[in-house]
């Protein structure tokens, strides 16, 4: 994590997200490193369909269509959350972290939502594990992809 908010700093960038299937471990991740105060502008937990509807002004018919662990909202997530704080980068997860799948989609499916600026990346990946390694895998894969992006890989 401290090579994520180190990162940010160099390129004098500030983030917010959006989280779903993490329930919070990413801004904990980044939180947890000293200095992060320079570059987290804040989080919102979006846990249910009700608060990606009301918090995070996903239109609900959209989700009534698409469910609510699909790409097109997670990058509606991170684009929003970037908004709602004013920040550079928003980012976002939504996912099937167990044990029951739900909306007809697997354990383990999820979707990462990365806006920086203007540019909309949404990554998909499918984990295996219980509930709790399947988050910190997801967290982590987020944090790796904004890191790789950041850096021009």
């Amino acid at each position: 994590m401290q090579k994520l908010v180190n990162t940010l700093k160099e390129r004098n960038l500030t983030i917010a997200t959006a989280e779903s299937v993490t329930g919070g471990l990413v801004a904990k991740s980044i939180t947890d490193v000293p200095g992060s105060s320079k570059v987290f502008l804040g989080g919102i937990i979006a846990y249910s369909p009700n608060a990606k509807v009301n918090i995070l002004k996903i239109d609900e018919t959209l989700i009534k269509k698409l469910g609510t662990v699909d790409p097109l909202i997670a990058e509606i997530m991170a684009r929003n959350v970037k908004g709602i704080f004013g920040a550079d980068v928003g980012v976002s997860t939504t996912g099937i972290a167990g044990p029951d799948s739900i909306e007809g989609k697997q354990v383990g499916l999820c979707y990462v939502g990365i806006v920086i600026k203007d540019e909309n990346f949404v990554f998909e990946n499918k984990f295996e594990g219980d509930r709790a390694i399947i988050r910190e895998y997801i967290t982590e894969f987020l944090i790796n992809k904004l890191i790789e992006i950041l850096q021009g890989g």
